[in-house]
Order: C-alpha cells, then sequence, then structure tokens
C-alpha cells in the first residue's frame, strides 16, 4: 500500500515536472539540490568517499566542487526521469541528440548486430529513444526495481519509442535469439557491480580494484558484433549529445579481454574529462578483489 501511495505521488508530480516550462523545472531542480545536499546529506559520505578514492591527486577544494556539480546534476536527473514518462518522440529527439548517427546507419543497412556499451553517466535513460534513429530492433538490460509500480511505469516508458527491456540472466538468450530474426542492438550498462560468482575480470578503475562484466566482450565475439561506446556530453541542463564510437568493428578478431578493456578505458576517459556526470552516488566498491583474482591493466 505504502508502495503504491509512493508512486502515485510520483506520478502525480511528474505531470507537474513535464508541464513546467523548462526553466521552471530545473528552478524545481535547484531547490531539490538545496534539500537533497544542503539539507539532506543524501549519501555525501559515499560520494565524496568515492570522489577521494578516484582522485587523490585533487586538492580537497578540487572534489568539492565536483561533489557540488554532481548533486545539481543528481538532482536534474530527478526531473528528467518524471519528465521522461511524458515525453514525446519529438521532445526525445530534441533533447538527446546522435552527432554520428550514420554509424548505425550503416551497420544496419549491412544487416550486422551491434553491442553498445555505456555506463551510468550523463541522462543514460534518456537514450531510450535510439529507435527513433534507425530501423534496429533494440534490447536493453535493466534490473527490477523493487517498486512493483515504479518497475511497471519505467518499463512502459522504455518500451512506448521501441526499447525493449530484458533482464539481465535474460540478456544473452534474448540477443542470440533476435540476432536469428533481424538485425539487433543491445545496450549494456557496463559499469554495474556484477555479483560475486560473475566477477572474472578485475582491473584499476578510477584508482580503485573494479570487477566488470564480461558480458559485453562474450556477447559481441559469439555474433562477430561491432562493439561502439555511447560518448555523452551535456552542452546545456536538459539537453545531451551523443558519439558513437567505434572501439571495434570486427570482435572475432579481437584477443581475449580485449573489448573489455577498451570500453572500461573509454568510461574512464569520458569521467575523468567531467566527472560531475557520473553517478558517484553509487556503492559501486562494495567488494574486495579476491586474493586468487588477477588485475588486469586497462592501459596497456
Amino acid at each position: 500500500m505504502i508502495s503504491k501511495i509512493g508512486y502515485m505521488g510520483f506520478y502525480f508530480l511528474s505531470w507537474i515536472a513535464w508541464a513546467l516550462p523548462l526553466r521552471v523545472a530545473y528552478g524545481i531542480s535547484d531547490l531539490f539540490y538545496l534539500i537533497i545536499y544542503r539539507i539532506g546529506n543524501y549519501r555525501v559520505k559515499v560520494v565524496r568517499q568515492n570522489l577521494q578514492n578516484a582522485f587523490p591527486e585533487k586538492t580537497k577544494e578540487e572534489r568539492l566542487a565536483i561533489e557540488k556539480k554532481f548533486y545539481k546534476h543528481l538532482c536534474d536527473l530527478f526531473i528528467e526521469s518524471m519528465q521522461l514518462l511524458h515525453m514525446t518522440k519529438k521532445d526525445i529527439k530534441r533533447r538527446f541528440k546522435y552527432t554520428n548517427i550514420e554509424v548505425f546507419q550503416k551497420y544496419y543497412a549491412e544487416n550486422r548486430h551491434v553491442v553498445v556499451v555505456l555506463g551510468h553517466y550523463g541522462n543514460w535513460e534518456l537514450n531510450i529513444g535510439f529507435p527513433l534513429w534507425c530501423g534496429f530492433r533494440t534490447l536493453a538490460t535493466y534490473k527490477p526495481l523493487n517498486n512493483l509500480h515504479f518497475n511497471k511505469k519505467m518499463q512502459e516508458s522504455r518500451g512506448k519509442f521501441g526499447v525493449e527491456a530484458v533482464s539481465m540472466k535474460q540478456t544473452a538468450k534474448k540477443m542470440f535469439e533476435s540476432a536469428r530474426i533481424q538485425p539487433t542492438v543491445l545496450a549494456l550498462i557496463a559499469d554495474q557491480a556484477p555479483m560475486e560468482s560473475e566477477s572474472d575480470f578485475w582491473t584499476k578503475f578510477l584508482n580503485q580494484n573494479t570487477s566488470v562484466f564480461l558480458g559485453p566482450e562474450k556477447i559481441a565475439q559469439k555474433l562477430n558484433a561491432p562493439v561502439i561506446f555511447l560518448d555523452i556530453t551535456k552542452p546545456k541542463r536538459g539537453f545531451y549529445e551523443i558519439e558513437a564510437k567505434v572501439l571495434f568493428d570486427q570482435s572475432k578478431n579481437t584477443q581475449p579481454l580485449e573489448i573489455t578493456k577498451a570500453h572500461v578505458k573509454s568510461l574512464e576517459d569520458q569521467i575523468k574529462r567531467q566527472p560531475e556526470y557520473w553517478l558517484w552516488s553509487h556503492r559501486r566498491w562494495k567488494r574486495s578483489m579476491p586474493k586468487t583474482a588477477t588485475l588486469q591493466n586497462i592501459h596497456e
């Protein structure tokens, strides 16, 4: 009952966030910033520790500046997640643009499948509009939300433009089934923490021992699919641009771990360029690297 009330409140607020002019909606975001960061101290200890571990070479003042910018961006994401429930096709294409969509158009014309990797950077959810730009069938992995009402609505929101959300456990199966029928793009958020049983790859990422999924590499090699990293930038509030960077055109010709190292390094480079747009409030480094694991170098 409580979860349903919470969902109804959020959905009501989402209509308000959508109806307001952008400058007013982001004025509310500034208010949220004061409440969540200045008053509520939401996960400040987690954010501060993550930034300190990732950037020990920066001064305390420099890390604090990143921290403040991150919380402003986080509040923007909250507003945008509400607006996303009501966006039209025109709105999505106006606010989330691909600068070189011809990369995907080329692979679609060649009847090839594509594996896309990205991180929790910028606004990764706005990428639900990808099918509007290309003819690909588009699959995207997700972790179900605990609130069933929120989970159902988010799935509807992701699906209204053509993205098919698949659970992480079903990802490979769904991709191979789709690949037998039509050109398919599989979008994977590759910076989530794997379960202990799935932590086969460890590397230094943002100056910390980090476990990474090998799924993108395994699927790409199986299909000889191009691997594309989405480089997201935020030119101004509420608007995002994506550059599709081809990491590998022929995955079957890569060495073991080569794909994984490449997309992890691409994400790290992106974060270091503008760190405030990554999800620092995420408890990414909860587990320590086992003594039996080998640390791989992504910069080799």
